[in-house]
């Protein structure tokens, strides 16, 4: 069975926030490399969101990380 990812508008403005950084510290190569992975986890979780853990407060919303070197920008 395949889920529907949904975004909220604060999840849009995160993810755009994002790429302006990863745009301004690497360049549109690594915001093309970003939204790659994005897309790659995105469709992952559709598939298979048991895979990712769970938030606490809400155990419908689940969480992933797309790269390492991008939890230094959060």
């Amino acid at each position: 069975m395949i889920f529907e990812v949904v975004f909220t508008q604060k999840a849009n403005d995160t993810f755009d926030a994002i790429r302006s950084q990863i745009a301004v510290r690497w360049g549109d190569s690594a915001v093309r490399k970003f939204e790659e992975r994005t897309i790659r986890v995105l469709e992952m979780l559709s598939k298979y969101p048991l895979v990712y853990q769970s938030i606490e407060f809400d155990k419908k919303i689940r969480k992933a990380h797309i790269h390492k070197k991008l939890l230094s920008i959060l």
